[in-house]
């Protein structure tokens, strides 16, 4: 019985076999396992790994008698209909002597990833240095089990590979030159690799459970397949799975399974985006086990069919169109719609293509790998008529096909041995399942992230062209303060200075831990903020602030009345801060500003004296504004914590006006422009839906920061509860809409079903259907992960998950009971702070 399929949607109907009546056991064929086993042991899996000898332009002289180039591409986050047209588009340049692979490879090779984290977060600290080593530690721990209990993979970095052959090295040179073309067209940033580069890749895939830093370095006087296979290693090939590893100390095997499997049915409408989800599930209920576990690779093996060959099959089709049945034979009468489809599309000269893909599946153990596939197998072949893809596992073939994936492993003898009878697709269909997608990693291994599907990812919020400023919007309880301490952790581990504007105390364990000054403003413990004492020449600028300041100390509240004398008091204010400062220097007080306006025989300027005196010596405020300050705000780290006077309007804005004049002073004049060079400025302040249009300084610092910022290498990043807290239902206030338009980082944390209505309402944004879905599934898991779905300069748009370390949780919780745990087991068995919280997790593992 002839098998047939449709592959329809917007693309015209084709046969997968025609009049084909092979069994499907007898579709493949393989040199005995035993045979194979034989061979290794003489020769080693060496002989099978195809590259031998690279040219300077990176094009290599395989064994197989053919030449071959690798171009690693940048994955796209989401595929649609451009992937699926640039893969066309370089099916559509091809020839029938070349041969295509597209390989989307789950590499457990982290290593650089995180030592570049390592290498550029430092800190002298012992408590700190052990939040980096549990953090390195997680992630490196992270690629050999699963990232958390209900996030049912292992920490990957995803590669792409278009790897092209061809006997015919000047066809084969022109057919790179246009794939590079229309892959860098297409934002796949193509670059072709060399032996240097993709030995790091065959060793991983030859030579699991290796460390990736003891790769032997390339050596260009041996033939590369040489140098691929360790000389410990061990390769054992069976009928249903081959195994590669060596032995460890305790000389026991250790590695992987390689299970593989090939697409058995295609769906019967096919769309790139659909194919897609298959390479990971990031939007259903079951993301978090529709995945792939462990190692994997996806890959779609390509090659054009000859005229004959096309001319055959439009022969056999024809044939088939003339087949006489019953009107009633509904299966005859679909076979017949497909075939003149079919026809219609070779009449138009549109050329077949011999495709087969390929899913291979690793595991510790078989039985681990057996699992994996039966994972991958449940979730391929979901989705019904549009993504169900049915995958076989053929006996017999697995280290074949397993070595035919690596780069370059494709050539003629693939589609006429190992895959006998593959399908044959149009171009557009065969677009329609290349392995192009997965999560974007990041600009910069900084503040590290881990996607539904695995991918670590760094963002680094000051490497863009944009502005560096963004956003960040969270319910109570999502993970927002904990997400803000590691950007506090990162920036400062790093260099760069920080300040932080707080209401709730969240930034007080670490900012002590990283010895910043901690300024919480307190009515019983004062602290001295007088700006006066910290000013070594007194420019025009300074008495502008000075005066402004004053005279929102003790303006009338009434608002006309304060701009009736505004422009009265104000220019007396400068006057007397200037005649002041030329007397006693930075030893000047308001006290003395105060008595000043005494002297004037005027009620209005005897007023404003009254009215200031509450922040003068041996008043209710004047121990804050009296003598020395007590604040070093050249320290690395400062934050201001204003949880004590958020209701007491008077010190609270007095305070916050001194705070931003500041720090006004280190972003645009204590530290050098981005173009010198200078120091990165962090600036977050949280909780800022307590704070917008309430104060008039601070409402203008954050407008002039999101504003300004970047010139200076500075970053603004504010966070609130609801997206609503900046864009109102009544529309935009002003100060909203400069954070909206000027922030180019976009953090949504789990939210409020008010919020989110906002957030999909605002002009702001035009999310698709699939990312408001995204961002309605954000949420937070305790103990486990914060969730988080992060928008980009670059408008990539993806959930990140970030896992708070136990160790870094006691570091900075805000919980009075954990704090008054850590407190306790320090007194009680003298220890060191990090000991402490050692002991603490020690005693909860035990007791899990």
């Amino acid at each position: 019985m002839s098998k047939m399929f449709s592959l329809n949607g917007t693309y015209a109907n084709i046969a997968k076999f025609f009049f084909d009546t092979t069994d499907e056991a007898d579709e493949y064929s393989s040199i005995p396992t035993s045979a194979i086993n034989s061979t290794i042991q003489r020769y080693s899996i060496s002989k099978y790994v195809r590259p031998l000898v690279e040219s300077e332009d990176n094009f290599i002289y395989c064994n197989d008698g053919y030449y071959g180039v690798v171009i690693e591409c940048m994955p796209h986050i989401r595929m649609g209909t451009k992937t699926a047209e640039t893969i066309k588009s370089l099916l559509d340049k091809s020839t029938t002597d070349i041969f295509l692979q597209i390989t989307l490879f789950g590499s457990k090779n982290i290593d650089h990833i995180i030592d570049t984290w390592e290498n550029t977060h430092k800190t002298d600290n012992e408590t700190i240095k052990q939040v980096i080593r549990n953090y390195s530690s997680f992630y490196r721990s992270k690629i050999n089990e699963n990232i958390t209990k209900t996030m049912e993979t292992n920490i990957k970095n995803h590669r792409l590979f278009f790897n092209f052959k061809s006997k015919d090295l000047d066809s084969l040179k022109e057919f790179t030159e246009h794939a590079i073309n229309i892959l860098d067209t297409s934002s796949f940033s193509p670059q072709k690799l060399n032996f240097k580069q993709l030995k790091p890749i065959y060793y991983e895939l030859l030579n699991p459970k290796i460390f990736f830093r003891d790769v032997p370095a390339y050596e260009p006087k041996k033939e590369f397949n040489r140098q691929v296979v360790a000389s410990n290693n061990i390769t054992k090939v069976e009928d249903t799975h081959i195994k590669l590893g060596h032995k460890n100390n305790a000389n026991n095997f250790t590695g992987k399974t390689w299970i593989t499997m090939t697409a058995d049915k295609l769906p019967d409408y096919a769309h790139i985006s659909d194919f897609g989800k298959k390479l990971g599930d990031y939007i259903s209920q079951a993301s978090n086990s529709n995945q792939f576990k462990d190692n994997f690779m996806v890959t779609l093996n390509i090659n054009k069919l000859d005229k004959k060959e096309n001319n055959d099959i439009k022969k056999i089709t024809l044939g088939l169109m003339k087949t006489k049945g019953k009107n009633t034979d509904t299966i005859l009468q679909d076979k017949k719609q497909e075939a003149h489809s079919v026809v219609k599309e070779l009449n138009n000269f549109e050329p077949l293509f011999n495709t087969d893909l390929v899913v291979c599946v690793a595991g510790d153990t078989y039985q681990e790998a057996k699992k994996n596939v039966a994972i991958v197998n449940s979730f391929w072949g979901s989705g019904g008529e549009t993504g169900n893809i049915k995958l076989g596992t053929p006996d017999t073939v697995h280290f074949d096909i397993f070595m035919s994936c690596l780069p370059l492993g494709l050539n003629h003898e693939y589609f006429k041995i190992f895959q006998g009878n593959p399908f044959k697709l149009f171009a557009k269909q065969v677009a329609q399942f290349a392995p192009c997608e997965a999560d974007y990693k990041g600009n910069y291994p900084n503040n590290l992230l881990i996607s539904k599907r695995g991918q670590i990812a760094g963002f680094d919020f000051f490497r863009t062209h944009a502005s560096m400023n963004g956003y960040i919007v969270a319910r109570s309880g999502a993970g927002k303060s904990a997400l803000l301490n590691f950007m506090v952790f990162n920036a400062h581990t790093r260099g760069d200075r920080i300040f932080i504007t707080d209401i709730g105390g969240s930034f007080e364990s670490l900012c002590k831990e990283l010895g910043g000054q901690y300024i919480e403003i307190d009515l019983d413990n004062p602290i001295c903020f007088n700006p006066f004492s910290e000013i070594d020449k007194l420019s025009n600028e300074d008495k502008q602030f000075f005066s402004d300041w004053i005279y929102s100390l003790g303006g009338s509240k009434l608002k006309s009345k304060a701009l009736e004398l505004e422009n009265i008091i104000k220019p007396k204010l400068q006057k007397i801060i200037q005649k002041l400062f030329t007397d006693l220097g930075n030893k000047m007080e308001i006290t003395d500003i105060r008595d000043e306006l005494m002297k004037i025989e005027d009620r209005r300027f005897e007023d404003f004296a009254t009215a200031i005196t509450p922040f003068c010596k041996g008043e209710l405020y004047g121990e804050f504004l009296t003598g020395k300050s007590q604040v070093d705000l050249k320290n690395q780290l400062a934050v201001l914590e204003l949880g004590a006077v958020e209701n007491i309007g008077e010190i609270r804005d007095a305070m916050i006006f001194v705070w931003e004049y500041h720090k006004s002073n280190a972003v645009y004049k204590q530290e050098k422009t981005a173009e010198e060079g200078g120091r990165r400025i962090l600036d977050i302040t949280d909780e800022v839906h307590k704070f917008l249009g309430k104060n008039p300084m601070m409402d203008d610092s954050i407008e002039q920061g999101y504003r300004r910022y970047r010139k200076h290498r500075a970053a603004k990043f504010i966070a609130t509860q609801g997206f609503n807290d900046i864009n109102d239902e009544k529309g935009l206030t002003k100060i909203g809409k400069v954070i909206l338009d000027n922030s180019p980082w976009k953090i949504f944390l789990a939210q409020e079903e008010t919020s989110l209505n906002a957030l999909f309402a605002s002009s702001s944004f035009n999310f698709s259907n699939v990312e408001e879905q995204l961002i309605k599934q954000v949420d937070t898991i305790k103990g486990e992960y914060s969730e988080l779905f992060l928008i980009t300069p670059n408008q990539q748009k993806i959930p990140y998950r970030f896992i708070l370390d136990r160790y870094f949780y006691y570091l900075i919780t805000t919980d009075q009971d954990d704090k008054d745990k850590v407190k306790e087991v320090m007194r009680r068995e003298n220890l060191s702070k990090k000991d402490a919280i050692n002991r603490i997790i020690e005693l909860e593992k035990a007791a899990a």
